[in-house]
Formats: structure tokens, C-alpha cells, sequence
């Protein structure tokens, strides 16, 4: 159809893994944790925010408006695994 166009991707890895390539402990579900024992991902932001309940809240309620606004609805009760 495009004959005439060439397309050239520079695909870069970006290590997104809060753990990184760590293959050992840390706080955060990762390697080793086994397969629906993760954490939510409610209850994973609350190490985020300090232990404050009420910090937590008004995080996942602005990133809720966030994601309205792009056609996104979040759920906050998924299980997360920070280097799966």
C-alpha cells in the first residue's frame, strides 16, 4: 500500500522492575513470590504513601481522574508482582 515509506524503530528496554534483575528479598512482590500470593495493588501503594491510609486514598482517587479522563477506569484490586 505504502510502498514508498520505510519505517525504522529504535526499540530501547526500559527496566520498568521496581527490584530491577534482584533475584533476592526486598518488600515488594517479585521473584519468588508465588503465583496468587501477590499483594493488591492497593495494598502495595500503601508503602508508597508512607503507611498513610488517607494518603493512599487521595493517590488512587487523582490517579482514578487521571485515567477517566483517558477512557480508563482503574482497578485498584488487582494482584501486582513488581518483577514477574
Amino acid at each position: 500500500r505504502h510502498q514508498d515509506v520505510v519505517l525504522l524503530l529504535n526499540v530501547t528496554r526500559h527496566p520498568y522492575s521496581f527490584l530491577g534483575d534482584s533475584k533476592s528479598g526486598g518488600g515488594l512482590a517479585g521473584h519468588g513470590t508465588l503465583a496468587g500470593k501477590e499483594p493488591t495493588w492497593h495494598e502495595s501503594l500503601l508503602g508508597y504513601c508512607g503507611g498513610n491510609e488517607e494518603r493512599r486514598s487521595a493517590a488512587e482517587e487523582q490517579m482514578r481522574m487521571l485515567g477517566r479522563s483517558a477512557g480508563i477506569e482503574l482497578d485498584y484490586g488487582v494482584q501486582t508482582n513488581w518483577q514477574p
